[in-house]
């Protein structure tokens, strides 16, 4: 009998931290002519960004593989170029 009370109280348990375990987070009132918008950026354009490669300055033709990746609180864009 002391199983099937283990049981009951797990599975009442349960149930009462699936209601009640997650709260809602309030977020700030923003207006909407506050809100901002994200805006697009051209990271890897064809023979229009510079690379700095040994101390030189030059274009590259083609990016393959953009990428990002965040470090540190660091966002970091990383391509492959070719001449």
């Amino acid at each position: 009998m002391s199983r099937y009370l283990f049981l009951y109280s797990v599975l009442l348990l349960f149930v009462l931290l699936i209601c009640f375990g997650s709260t809602a987070v309030h977020g700030e009132w923003i207006k909407p002519k506050q809100a901002q918008l994200p805006h697009a950026v051209d990271l890897f354009v064809p023979r229009r960004t510079i690379v700095v490669t040994q101390g030189r300055n030059e274009l590259r033709d083609f990016f393959a593989f953009p990428s990002l990746a965040s470090a540190g609180g660091v966002l970091v864009a990383l391509a492959e170029g070719t001449i």
